[in-house]
């Protein structure tokens, strides 16, 4: 329903005797009740409907003012007097013509190690606001998006976790900003799948990491009579999947399995996510190709329904606790778990 100063100021009409009192009291009425960034959202909203965007968005909310006042006018149908509309018209293609102008300056970083860090994220997110760009625009769709996140991220930060971390923090800001916003309504669909996606492969590489310090901090720390050789030599030889470029996943090394008190294992081809739980002073172990040493009473299998979601919140568990709440949020019923690791195993979680 609209308020009474949008109904006001849809009713003005340049032609009537009474048009000057009545855009007067508009325009006071539009001094109290909208803020500077209500003018900008408007201001923004008109140059868009004339196809003049370019360069207001970069333009100061506080610095809008009367071109604001008039665009809201003009968005709800009001009939101003034709310089209202060309004044508005000059605003906006100066504001072009001084965003199509403006060179910048560029300085040579030194090369160093902060330098190279500098440019990989740099090189990163101008890379994934493209991407954006091309999803708002149609010229990319939401399915392939997340995909090309992953190229991006591999290509120009391979293995590097504090830019992983800065990308991670700069797209959430920038997602929370963008949902009180409603000028940029649409930045929203894209932002939320290139947040989920870095958050996987930083939350994947962060679990591959965790596993690999705990399984040398738990060979270290047993006697050379406590510890499980046999289990070492069978998983260093088996052959789970490596990666799956589609998820952004990173096997764990089946080494690190062995010894660990819980380890969570996802098939690619079934979508089944398993967890393994050792009940006492047990660890778990390898013989051949499966694990053993696990208690079944204790361990479970769910099947995910949305992977892409749910992978995040085991890949970033840190206790065994986490994992019982995890796989009982899953919906469904388990079945006996074999142990059993093939080709299409990803090991994503070791404890």
């Amino acid at each position: 329903m609209k308020t009474d100063l949008e109904l006001l100021a849809a009713q003005l009409d340049y032609t009537a005797a009474d048009f000057d009192q009545k855009y007067s009291n508009v325009l006071c009425l539009l001094n109290t009740e909208l803020d500077h960034r209500q003018l900008k959202n408007e201001l923004v909203a008109y140059a868009t409907s004339i196809q003049k965007d370019f360069g207001v968005l970069d333009y100061p909310n506080n610095l809008v003012g009367l071109e604001g006042k008039i665009a809201y006018c003009l968005n709800r149908g009001a009939k101003l007097k034709p310089s209202s509309s060309i004044r508005v018209l000059k605003f906006l293609e100066k504001l072009e013509s001084e965003a199509q102008l403006a060179t910048p300056s560029w300085t040579s970083l030194p090369q160093t190690a902060s330098s190279r860090q500098i440019a990989q994220y740099v090189a990163c997110y101008s890379q994934l606001d493209n991407l954006k760009t091309r999803v708002i625009k149609n010229h990319l769709s939401a399915r392939e998006l997340a995909g090309e996140t992953r190229a991006v991220v591999q290509r120009y930060a391979p293995n590097n976790q504090i830019v992983h971390r800065q990308l991670v923090e700069h797209y959430q800001t920038l997602f929370r900003e963008c949902q009180n916003d409603p000028a940029v309504e649409a930045w929203l669909a894209p932002l939320r799948i290139i947040v989920e996606t870095l958050n996987l492969l930083a939350s994947a590489r962060k679990s591959r990491g965790q596993a690999q310090k705990a399984s040398k901090a738990r060979k270290f720390a047993s006697t050379a009579a406590a510890r499980d050789r046999k289990g070492e030599a069978a998983a260093s030889k088996v052959r789970v999947k490596d990666e799956d470029t589609t998820l952004g996943l990173q096997s764990i090394d089946p080494t690190n399995l062995v010894g660990a008190e819980a380890a969570v294992v996802y098939n690619t081809k079934t979508r089944h996510v398993e967890v393994y739980r050792c009940s006492g002073t047990n660890k778990l172990s390898m013989k051949g190709a499966r694990i053993t040493n696990f208690d079944p009473s204790l361990s479970q299998g769910r099947v995910l329904r949305d992977p892409t979601s749910w992978l995040p919140r085991w890949t970033s568990a840190t206790t065994i606790r986490r994992l019982e709440v995890l796989i009982a949020e899953i919906k469904g019923k388990s079945w006996t778990l074999t142990g059993k690791l093939n080709s299409n195993h990803l090991i994503i979680k070791v404890l």
